[in-house]
Order: C-alpha cells, then sequence, then structure tokens
C-alpha cells in the first residue's frame, strides 16, 4: 500500500506534493493538541527525591521513592510523566513538619500529608488524585552546623539632592544557621547577601536580597529581608566657640583656633534648636598628645540632627606657662 503511495507522489509536481507535505503537517498538529488537550484517567508512577529543611540533616534525601497514583489528568501532562524511571526523579519540596522520624536517619511521609503534593508530583492538571502508594521513606544525612552572621557586600546607593540615610542597612534576620562537612564548617565565619544598587533614592529602603551560595555548605534561608531609612534634610553652618574639659585647676590651656566651623544635616522642616550645642576638647587627648593636636568633639546630637561635619576637625592646645 505504501508503495503504491510512493509511486503515485512520484507521479505529483513539486507543488503539489508540498502542498499535499504541509496539510499532513497541519492534520497532525491538530490531532496531536486535540488529544493532549484531553483528560484521561490513567495509573502513574514517578520517582521522588524529596528537598526539606530538618535542622541538623542534609536538605535533600540521599534515596528516590516511588510515588504511584490513579488520577484524571490532561495528555500533556501524562506525557510529560511517561517513562519517568527513566529520568532524573522529581525533586519535591516538602515542609519538615509533614516529614516525622522513623529511625537514624530515615523520615517518612503518610499518604494523607502526600496527598498535598500530589500536583506538585504529577503537575497542576491532575484532579480525582488516589493514592495507592504506602508511607513513603526517606533518608537525610546528620550535617554539622553553626549560626553565622549576615553582612551586606558591595552597596552602592546614591540619592536625590537633599536626601540621605539616617540609619545603617538592616537586615532581617541578621544571621543563620549552616551546615556543612566539620573542616568546611570551621573556616566559614560569615555570609554575605547580593550587591545593592540603587540610584535617585527620597524614601525609605525595603527589599529582599539573596544570599551568596557557599559551595558545598546548605544555608537555611536563601534570602533575607532589608531596609534603609531615608529622609530629606537641609543643611545648616554654624561658628561655635570650643571649650576644653578634664583641665587640671593648676593648668591653663589655650586652643588655636578658639572657635570652629559646624556644618549640620538637620531634618525638614528645622525644628531642632541648635544654641544647645557645645564643642569641646578633652584635656586627657592633649595630654597624649604628641605634638598638641586634639580632637574637637560635639555634645550629644537630638535625633532631629542626622549629621555634622567641623572645620578644623583638630585643633592646637597649648600649655600656658604661669
Amino acid at each position: 500500500m505504501f508503495r503504491r503511495l510512493f509511486d503515485n507522489l512520484r507521479k505529483v509536481n513539486g507543488r503539489d506534493a508540498f502542498i499535499f507535505v504541509v496539510a499532513l503537517l497541519v492534520a497532525f498538529s491538530i490531532w496531536l493538541f486535540h488529544n493532549l488537550s484531553q483528560e484521561y484517567i490513567d495509573y502513574r508512577k514517578v520517582y521522588i527525591r524529596v528537598k526539606s529543611n530538618i535542622e541538623g540533616r542534609s536538605t535533600l534525601s540521599s534515596n528516590v521513592a516511588l510515588f504511584n497514583a490513579r488520577c484524571r489528568m490532561s495528555g500533556l501532562d501524562l506525557f510529560k510523566l511517561i517513562d519517568n524511571s527513566s529520568k532524573k526523579p522529581v525533586i519535591l519540596n516538602i515542609d519538615s513538619r509533614d516529614l516525622h522520624f522513623k529511625s537514624v536517619d530515615t523520615y517518612y511521609i503518610n499518604p494523607l500529608d502526600l496527598s498535598r503534593y500530589a500536583n506538585d508530583i504529577l503537575g497542576s492538571s491532575a484532579t480525582d488524585v488516589m493514592i495507592s502508594s504506602d508511607t513513603l521513606s526517606f533518608n537525610f544525612n546528620k550535617r554539622a552546623y553553626k549560626k553565622i552572621p549576615i553582612h551586606s557586600s558591595n552597596v552602592d546607593i546614591s540619592y536625590k539632592e537633599q536626601y540621605m540615610p539616617i540609619s545603617d542597612i538592616s537586615i532581617e534576620p541578621d544571621s543563620i544557621l549552616i551546615y556543612a562537612e566539620p573542616n568546611l564548617l570551621n573556616n566559614i565565619s560569615k555570609v554575605y547577601t547580593e550587591a545593592i544598587n540603587l540610584s535617585n533614592i527620597d524614601e525609605d529602603i525595603n527589599g529582599v536580597l539573596s544570599l551568596e551560595p557557599i559551595e558545598g555548605a546548605t544555608l537555611s534561608a536563601e534570602s533575607v529581608n532589608y531596609s534603609i531609612k531615608v529622609r530629606r534634610y537641609v543643611e545648616m553652618r554654624l561658628n561655635k566657640h570650643v571649650d576644653i574639659i578634664n583641665v587640671p585647676r593648676s593648668k591653663k590651656i589655650l586652643i588655636n583656633p578658639s572657635n570652629v566651623e559646624v556644618n549640620l544635616k538637620l531634618a525638614f522642616p528645622v525644628i531642632s534648636n541648635t544654641d544647645n550645642l557645645k564643642l569641646y576638647v578633652d584635656y586627657n587627648d592633649f595630654e597624649a598628645s604628641m605634638t598638641g593636636l586634639c580632637r574637637v568633639y560635639i555634645s550629644k546630637l537630638p535625633d532631629s540632627i542626622y549629621d555634622y561635619s567641623i572645620e578644623p576637625a583638630f585643633v592646637d592646645c597649648i600649655e600656658e606657662l604661669k
């Protein structure tokens, strides 16, 4: 029959043959789409490996288990599951509360809890699922672990004119658990976030940062929340007298210059009273100095003053002989 068909095709001119082939492909596509969109009832076998977050254990099970179920599903999802046994197992994320300790390194999940993950295993179109698998067991090897702090890295943020951060970056949580072999774990003291690159900021910053993976180790979280408080400010420049503290009664110290410039960044609108600000040097610094240069300090600032700078930051202290 096929020989006769091919003999007849040889007698057809090239243009007609092309149209015939295209029509055949279109017909096949319609047939395939129709069948894949239909629903079927079938028994399916799927090999699964479990990923979970059991404290002190590896996150991925060292074994696979066979999941059996009867279900109704689309032809497309059914096609995806064909010959799953010859492919990599499905990685199934399971809440650690659904895994129950059995013995040594083994944890199990019962069919009732497993039924909540049926669509993750079989596909979103699966309905009327009847699990025929018994309780499934998975092995999670013990791993050493410890808590380490989280550090931000490569923070590059620019702000609109007259806007500034009034707090350091806040990371929540500020530490996580890390699991690894003891030799590797001993050499890990911190974990870093991904870089932050923002520009033209004029409001509080809130977001999520991924944590940089550490080869050979598992982190208890993949990301953290971060925030930075941002406020508008105005600048004020003052000329203030410099006092000296802790001077023995028997000593007299001259300060040069006796007045310095203070540049303040204040909350907008301005509500602070700057008359109470005091600038001073400490006689103890003079005693410890080889050159007589002393740092100029400022009294405690109210919350409405975000930042300041002093020019010059150091002054000459000269002991006047009596």
